[in-house]
């Protein structure tokens, strides 16, 4: 049986798969879709949140990852343009230009009497009509789901 394993790395070679994958390995048009939940006015837990996105911007690749944040409930204020710092300022802007969308629901805005004027350069399309239907709809089209 000694010769038994080359023989099946040479079986793996010749039909194209690999035989050992690294782990954080992205094949070749594989996508990493990630959906992180945000409900909460927790300033801690939203740290979390983008370090998380770091990490994965760095492991996997801006080009392999096609991350979004959904904001609502409490969560809508972690946006607030006069109550955000510099630094999560600045970590939000690099994460965006790293392709991670920050999502915002329009029913929790109203709720809670806020524009999306009111909020750190959230754009008219990352409004939508509800945070948790968003979870739902992207949950459906493959996007894996992180409540932190």
């Amino acid at each position: 049986m000694p010769g038994f394993l080359p023989l099946i790395l040479l079986a793996s070679l010749l039909a194209g798969a690999p035989a050992f994958a690294d782990e954080h390995s992205v094949e070749s048009g594989d996508i990493l879709r990630l959906v992180y939940h945000v409900d909460s006015a927790d300033p801690g837990e939203f740290s979390l949140v983008l370090r998380y996105l770091k990490e994965h911007v760095v492991s996997d690749g801006p080009e392999a990852l096609d991350a979004r944040v959904v904001l609502h409930g409490d969560g809508v204020r972690l946006l607030e343009a006069g109550s955000i710092g510099t630094a999560t300022a600045v970590e939000l802007d690099t994460l965006r230009l790293q392709g991670v969308e920050f999502l915002v629901s329009r029913r929790s805005l109203e709720a809670r009497g806020l524009e999306r004027s009111d909020l750190h350069d959230v754009l008219r399309d990352e409004v939508v009509s509800s945070g948790i239907t968003e979870l739902y709809r992207l949950q459906r089209k493959g996007f894996s789901y992180i409540k932190p």
